[in-house]
């Protein structure tokens, strides 16, 4: 799947970004609703999902997906926030928009979405895939995953660099 990533802060982009693209979908990850704008114009035809925080440096997630949704765009979207208002939660809502609160996991918003069939336009098979893949097997059980962290794993310090090298 084509995803638009919408995160301004480094840390949770680089984050949100390498959690997606680890599970094989391409990312287009941009930190501000202008550079989501110039994404959505030159992709609109690949993008599969939208992802968007609320709070952006130059506008609002919920503006965007709305504006989006008013030209016409049939995308499906989620928003996840840190800070949404009970008012947005309800006018999330009732648009029908997915909205999740921070921390997550963004494999984790992606198999809701799958499993909810908010994102009708990914072929079924390779819905499903994405489905079995994003799924709790999809990642290690906490104790594990603190075990390969401190073990120096291979994966677990390809996933740091990773990190470090996007917001280095």
């Amino acid at each position: 799947m084509k995803i638009l990533f919408i995160e301004d802060q480094e840390e949770l982009n680089a984050i949100g970004s390498i959690q997606l693209e680890d599970l094989g979908h391409e990312v287009f990850s941009v930190f501000s609703v202008w550079e989501a704008r110039d994404i959505y114009a030159k992709h609109k035809e690949e993008l599969d999902l939208i992802i968007a925080d609320h709070r952006l440096p130059d506008g609002l997630g919920i503006a965007f997906l709305e504006v989006l949704r008013e030209s016409g765009c049939t995308i499906p979207s989620a928003v996840v926030s840190g800070c949404l208002t009970l008012d947005e939660q309800e006018d999330l809502e009732r648009q029908g928009i997915p909205f999740f609160l921070k921390p997550v996991l963004y494999g984790d918003v992606l198999a809701y979405l799958l499993r909810t069939k908010a994102v009708e336009r990914v072929p079924a098979r390779a819905a499903a895939k994405a489905a079995a893949e994003t799924t709790a097997a999809g990642y290690p059980d906490e104790q594990e995953e603190d075990d390969e962290m401190f073990a120096g794993s291979p994966s677990r310090s390809g996933f740091l660099s990773r990190i470090f090298r996007m917001v280095g």
